[in-house]
């Protein structure tokens, strides 16, 4: 009789522990895919006339000093030194561009980063005036930067792709330290 109630109570916990170790692998995978925690360092929604523009929205990945500096020309620079001031072992940068635009009123707004199998996904709003607002005739190129950390997820050649209101603009390939 005692054999009998052996078996099954072996069996409930062969269950149990099977459910643990199937739980602790959903949890494992669901930290490689999902939305991101990010935080915004800076946006811009005009910029100076003299400054060098790129007519094209696009993004930039940013995960050292070097990096950094690429922006000089394209970004305001008390805005090229905060982004020198990311902590890069730990932080990677992403600035996102909405292009050359020929008046004031155009802004960015991002409001999602997701990542699944080796995909970072920036979901960004890109703002226009709408009829009959007052702009500026000057070139403007908005930009918003923002600041991820860096997990064992986040490190190696991952894919970078901006989809701004709902769109894809654009997708590159770039490595994280």
């Amino acid at each position: 009789m005692k054999a009998k109630r052996r078996i099954p109570i072996t069996v409930i916990f062969l269950l149990l522990v099977a459910l643990l170790i199937g739980s602790c692998t959903r949890q494992r995978n669901s930290s490689q895919q999902g939305h991101l925690a990010w935080e915004k360092l800076t946006d811009q929604i005009s910029g100076k006339s003299d400054y060098s523009y790129e007519d094209v929205p696009r993004l930039k990945v940013i995960t050292n000093p070097s990096d950094a500096q690429s922006l000089s020309g394209q970004v305001y620079p008390e805005v090229l030194e905060q982004v020198q001031t990311v902590d890069f072992s730990t932080f990677f940068a992403i600035a996102v561009f909405q292009g050359q635009q020929d008046t004031t009123g155009y802004s960015i707004e991002v409001a999602d980063i997701e990542y699944k199998k080796g995909v970072v996904s920036v979901h960004a709003n890109f703002y226009e005036p709408s009829p009959g607002d007052v702009v500026g005739e000057t070139l403007t190129s908005p930009y918003y930067i923002l600041t991820v950390r860096k997990t064992e997820d986040l490190k190696g050649s991952l894919t970078f792709v901006l989809i701004a209101n709902g769109e894809e603009v654009t997708r590159q390939t770039h490595v994280i330290p």
